[in-house]
């Protein structure tokens, strides 16, 4: 039997016809690089998930910088690099991405209609520019870290 040639772009549009809200292809695919789905069953709910997976992502990322483990050094030494006021935007900023993955979470456990799974996906696409703002400042606070001398450093101590 021959394997059938899957194009999500061609699939997208024609979503797009049934659900006239969904966003852009272009658009999703960019921030959620949803071309990489590559069977067609189950297209809308593949696409929540593939979206969902970035917000999980981005979770743990922040995670790490609120939470950091004894295990990893790089949480530890960039967590020390945040202050109270940064910290608590973002726990504001996890506890928004948090509700977006349960709810992903709960139409993975309700196996929802194809209809709240598009409704969860436009409500995230929309979301997501401002959240891309809130996590570009933290992810260039966390590389800038790398760029910083600590004391420790300073001083040629290294253990």
């Amino acid at each position: 039997m021959a394997k059938e040639n899957f194009d999500i772009e061609t699939e997208y549009i024609k979503l797009r016809k049934k659900f006239k809200y969904l966003p852009n292809f272009d658009l999703v695919n960019k921030d959620f690089e949803i071309s990489l789905i590559d069977k067609n069953s189950f297209i809308i709910r593949s696409i929540r998930r593939k979206i969902n997976d970035k917000v999980i992502f981005f979770c743990r990322i922040i995670e790490n910088i609120l939470y950091p483990s004894l295990q990893s050094a790089i949480s530890g030494y960039e967590a020390g690099f945040f202050n109270e006021q940064e910290k608590t935007k973002l726990v504001l900023l996890h506890k928004k991405l948090m509700i977006i993955e349960r709810n992903s979470l709960l139409l993975d456990v309700e196996c929802g209609s194809d209809e709240e799974d598009v409704k969860y996906i436009i409500e995230v696409n929309k979301q997501w520019q401002d959240f891309k703002k809130e996590l570009l400042v933290i992810i260039e606070k966390m590389k800038d870290v790398w760029k910083e001398e600590t004391k420790d450093e300073e001083e040629g101590y290294f253990g």
